[in-house]
């Protein structure tokens, strides 16, 4: 069984040898870059998306910076709900800077090009800016239920 195997294994690389290939699909190199290109580089729906998928980080990232930025400048406005909606704001900018990019080049180029430990890091960042609001919100729900009309006054 094994020897027929082998002889099956020889004569197919003995026929790919003799036509030269030198990609997968047995075409010419211009072709096979031309296809390369085809699936790697947006096509223009895909263009559509990277234009809005821009708009969102742009805006996220100056949206949230600001609100930072007010808190952390004007003293009056670091009261305990501005400095919650301050910890959403960095969750959110966390998202915007690493996660965002990420995303956008894996559904555009259908490919991953950042290595291992980054698929790792942005789905781990993902699940923790997942539950930052979580977390943040039944931080804040003991205090609305012990004193309800304080609380929105």
């Amino acid at each position: 069984m094994t020897s027929t195997m082998t002889t099956e294994l020889t004569s197919e690389s003995q026929t790919s040898m003799s036509n030269n290939c030198t990609n997968y699909f047995c075409i010419s190199d211009d072709d096979y870059i031309d296809r390369i290109r085809d699936y790697v580089f947006p096509s223009t729906f895909e263009w559509i998306f990277v234009v809005l998928y821009a708009a969102v980080f742009i805006g996220g990232l100056a949206g949230n910076a600001l609100v930072c930025i007010v808190v952390w400048r004007n003293t009056p406005m670091r009261t305990v709900t501005n400095l919650f909606i301050v910890n959403l704001s960095t969750a959110d900018l966390l998202v915007v800077l690493v996660c965002l990019p990420a995303t956008v080049v894996g559904d555009i180029t259908e490919t991953w090009f950042v290595g291992r430990a980054f698929c790792k890091l942005i789905h781990y960042l993902q699940v923790c800016r997942s539950f930052s609001p979580t977390l943040t919100e039944l931080s804040i729900s003991p205090f609305s239920l012990s004193r309800p009309i304080s609380f929105l006054i």
